[in-house]
């Protein structure tokens, strides 16, 4: 046998190597080699050979050696090798080192190692069990054999949960179970400890007894094998759980088990942090879970409240280095500034501005501070609140706090918060004035310079000024700020260097301003892409949403011309063999929408046959497109487009196209019935529409927009029928409109077109003068709606109305003309007698009547708007009618001035 030790000790003298190969290999011979003479000594050694005597140093030898050659066969060897250590019996098994074993095993950093640690440190616990187990067995245990089991080197201690521990945090970046591996190691040391806590306690109650009342009581003997964790075993599992589940669905719960985990560290470990001088540690752990929570709280809403927990458990600390620093209260700021932002939320931030101001011992408000509460003024749109901070940081600054220093990005909050106001005039004012002075400060302090993030900010500013109802010079200034972009990228200032999403943004801002030259524009923006890209500019390519912009410009225009040329540029992008300009379902959405608003005969069978397209590719139809379609059914005029267009609805509302219809669809399916020619119709399928309809709404799927537009043309379809008793109708839609909404299966609120449309529908009701005296009392009974109602008030169009009811279903006696005098008064208080009503009025008033009620001599047809009272019309160019009066303007002085003829 000494021959075999020697020739195994001769093995393991190999130079090592591992950046050669040839070494490699013969390191992998010797560890064979040294193995199966280990293998050798343990067989002899079990069958009573004197000679073989076995040491576990040895073994252990050989494993080191197998970690240096081979580490992908390290695990199994040593496994291997303990099995037949243990079944062999050569050596009891409480002498083998576990815990050296396991320092081995936690170096190889693999799943293997790290399950094969884990095994073995639960063997241990259980012999430490089973050892426990006999010594309080009295049939068993005597003083003499207990201080030998007291040698035992497998003992269990906190560098063995640890270890085990450690195994799986090497791994954490690349097993996603491995921070639950780790948890589930410190659980069971924590359950061990919280057993010998309430041991303890019952100890305590007991007399002493001599030595053996000391070891042989077994609250005492759990005692001794229980293992308290530290600072290191829950800052490892913490870290394990976060970094293993980065990234994944798991990560929520893993924050949470963090948080959890933070708390227990503070019960178990509280006392030693000073003395071990770990505070430091211990408060870089608050702010990784507080981050860890800052990261799931759009999920989890109680992360906030976990966080300002962790946030006041630090305030409180009487260890100075656990109080919260400027970082702390900038995670906390930061996850309120995640909230829906609204005056709580505002309140909340300067909350905690105000304890940062407080504690200023280790916290202060800085730049970053301010910019989160900045960023939500921003999303109040809330201009002068945010300027205020501004100049607040520039006060600060003036008096020596470098920390609060204006950056670029406090500025681009301040510009966005006025860019988002609902103040227009005082909106452009403003942004220019905070852009000069921006420019001026960032020639003091370059990291405040303007650049293109901030320029978008003021282009997204025209973008929704458009969209509001803005200056269609709105399109125009766009194009101003890119052409200074370019000139001044030019000069050499690279922060102002466009990209494609400036290029977009201008696009879409042209095409939202109703420019009638903006399809010529925005191609203009598409080849001046590519002249730039020629010249170095960087990230000027197209994508799909640049030509989805341009396909929304030919889709603006509306003609027949606009839809081939968005055509052409959708076929281009499908041949395309670039991935980023493909056409998606918005793409295809965009160029049924030109067809549809194309007015060309053949637009329902382009329309079609792109749907068709559409199901060859990824792209796939959804309600807007449909709606479309819809829509171009009711622009063509068809005698056919009705049921075409109820055939598409009933397949959408029975689920066939996976799509469910919305109030667009509906509205589109009752302006096919309106524009058809054929009115022998017109009231039977408006009712078909209406009906199903509500039984549409008695489902789950209807979505919350209004479906105010499809009463209003369900009206207008029964103006236009030859029905006799239009008012009888007029009311049976209202109360289905009434009923629908107010029982909450659609939003359908009546508003002042709704009642123009009703009362103009009551004008045309025909047959015996008792049918015309109860539709003009309908009519009537609508204006004193109108009048009466909160939030509603007769507008430019309503008096026209009810004074053609009085023309088409009064007569001319005194009585009929009196209530005629009541509507002409109402019109004055309201402040809308205009020229329309004069006109209409006129036609079918007796003069003498006209002469009494306008209080002048004048032959009618001679009065002007002028010669009225001013209170008669000072509403009339204040009204929000579409399309008749405008606020201001010389339009409107013109119309002002314009005589009744």
């Amino acid at each position: 046998m000494e021959e075999a030790i020697d020739v195994m000790e001769a093995w393991m003298q190999l130079p090592r190597n591992p950046n050669q190969i040839f070494h490699k290999q013969s390191q992998n011979k010797a560890a064979d080699a040294i193995t199966r003479i280990l293998d050798r000594i343990i067989i002899e050694n079990a069958e009573g050979n004197p000679s073989a005597y076995f040491r576990m140093e040895m073994a252990e030898s050989v494993f080191l050696f197998w970690k240096d050659a081979s580490p992908q066969k390290c695990v199994h060897q040593i496994l291997q090798i303990l099995s037949k250590i243990r079944e062999s019996e050569i050596i009891d098994e409480r002498n083998i080192p576990y815990n050296n074993i396991i320092s081995i095993l936690t170096k190889l950093r693999s799943r293997e190692a790290a399950q094969a640690v884990e095994g073995l440190l639960y063997r241990m616990i259980s012999l430490e069990a089973d050892m426990l187990r006999k010594i309080e067995d009295p049939n068993n245990i005597s003083t003499g054999n207990f201080p030998e089991m007291l040698e035992s080197r497998c003992s269990v201690d906190i560098v063995t949960y640890n270890s085990a521990i450690a195994s799986w945090m090497h791994l954490s970046q690349s097993e996603t179970d491995a921070g639950e591996r780790a948890l589930r190691i410190l659980n069971r040391m924590k359950g061990s400890y919280k057993i010998k806590q309430r041991n303890e306690e019952k100890s305590r109650a007991k007399s002493s007894e001599s030595y053996v009342s000391v070891h042989s009581k077994p609250s005492d003997l759990e005692n001794w094998t229980v293992v308290k964790p530290n600072f290191n075993s829950y800052s490892m599992v913490i870290n394990t759980l976060l970094r293993s589940a980065a990234g994944t669905e798991k990560f929520d719960e893993a924050a949470f088990q963090a948080e959890s985990l933070l708390q227990d560290l503070i019960y178990f470990d509280g006392e030693s942090w000073q003395k071990d001088n770990n505070i430091g540690e211990v408060q870089r752990h608050f702010h990784i879970i507080m981050e860890a929570l800052a990261q799931c709280q759009e999920r989890k809403t109680e992360a906030l409240e976990k966080a300002i927990e962790l946030l006041h458990y630090m305030e409180k600390s009487r260890y100075d280095d656990l109080h919260p620093t400027t970082k702390t209260y900038n995670i906390i700021l930061g996850m309120i500034g995640r909230l829906k932002v609204d005056k709580n939320s505002i309140a909340k931030m300067r909350e905690i501005l105000s304890d940062m101001k407080i504690n200023q011992s280790q916290s202060h408000p800085n730049t970053q501070s301010m910019n989160v509460l900045l960023k939500s003024y921003a999303a109040l749109g809330d201009g002068e609140a945010a300027e205020s901070i501004l100049r607040q940081m520039e006060a600060e600054v003036q008096r020596g706090n470098q920390d609060m220093k204006p950056n670029k990005d406090t500025w681009n909050a301040v510009i966005e918060a006025y860019s988002k106001s609902m103040d227009h005039m005082k909106r452009g004012r403003k942004i220019s004035i905070l852009l000069n002075q921006m420019a001026h400060y960032g020639e003091k302090y370059p990291d405040a310079k303007p650049d293109k993030i901030t320029m978008s900010i003021v282009l997204q500013s025209l973008v929704r000024k458009v969209s509001r109802g803005g200056s269609r010079r709105a399109g125009k200034e766009a194009l101003n700020i890119l052409n200074g972009m370019i000139t001044s990228s030019k000069k050499g200032n690279y922060l102002m260097r466009p990209d494609k999403q400036v290029f977009t943004t201008v696009m879409n801002c042209i095409v939202k301003s109703g420019d009638t030259n903006a399809v010529n524009l925005v191609l203009d923006l598409l080849n001046r892409m590519q002249e730039l890209r020629m010249e170095g500019y960087e990230n000027l390519k197209p994508d799909t949403a640049t030509m989805n912009t341009v396909l929304s410009a030919f889709a603006a225009a509306k003609s027949r011309g606009a839809a081939k040329q968005a055509e052409g540029l959708l076929e281009a992008m499908s041949k395309s063999r670039d991935k980023e300009i493909l056409p998606n379902t918005q793409s295809y959405t965009l160029l049924i929408s030109a067809w549809a608003k194309s007015g060309s005969p053949s637009a329902v069978h382009k329309i079609e046959k792109l749907l068709n397209d559409m199901k060859k590719t990824n792209a796939s139809p959804n309600v807007v497109t449909f709606s479309n379609l819809l829509h171009a059914f009711a622009q063509s005029g068809d005698d056919t487009s009705y049921a075409s267009s109820l055939h598409i609805l009933k397949k959408m509302e029975n689920g066939s196209l996976g799509i469910s219809p919305n109030a667009y669809c509906y509205a589109s399916v009752m302006q096919c019935i309106s524009n058809t020619a054929k009115v022998e119709n017109i009231v039977a399928n408006t009712m078909e529409v209406l009906q199903r309809l509500r039984s549409f709404a008695k489902s789950d799927e209807v979505s919350r927009e209004s479906y105010t537009a499809v009463f209003n043309t369900a009206i207008k379809n029964i103006e236009r029928s030859h029905k006799k008793r239009k008012d009888q109708l007029t009311v049976k839609v209202l109360n289905t409109m009434n009923e629908l909404h107010a029982s909450g299966r659609l939003k359908a609120p009546m508003n002042i077109r709704t009642y123009n449309a009703a009362i103009r529908a009551c004008a045309f009701t025909s047959g015996s003068q008792d049918n015309k005296n109860e539709a003009f009392a309908t009519a009537s009974n609508f204006l004193n709606q109108i009048r009466s109602e909160r939030g509603l008030s007769p507008d430019a169009y309503t008096y026209p109305a009810i004074m053609r009811a009085c023309e088409e279903l009064l007569g001319r006696e005194d009585e009929d003309l009196e209530k005629i005098k009541d509507i002409f008064e109402n019109c004055c208080e309201d402040g809308l007698v205009d020229a329309l009503l004069l006109k209409n009025m006129i036609n079918f008033l007796p003069n003498v009547f006209l002469r009494e009620i306008f209080n002048t001599e004048k032959t009618p047809e001679t009065i002007r708007l002028n010669d009225l009272p001013r209170k008669w019309r000072k509403s009339i160019y204040q009204t929000k009618a579409v399309g008749r009066y405008h606020r201001g303007g010389d339009k409107s002085r013109r119309n002002n001035r314009s005589t009744v003829n």
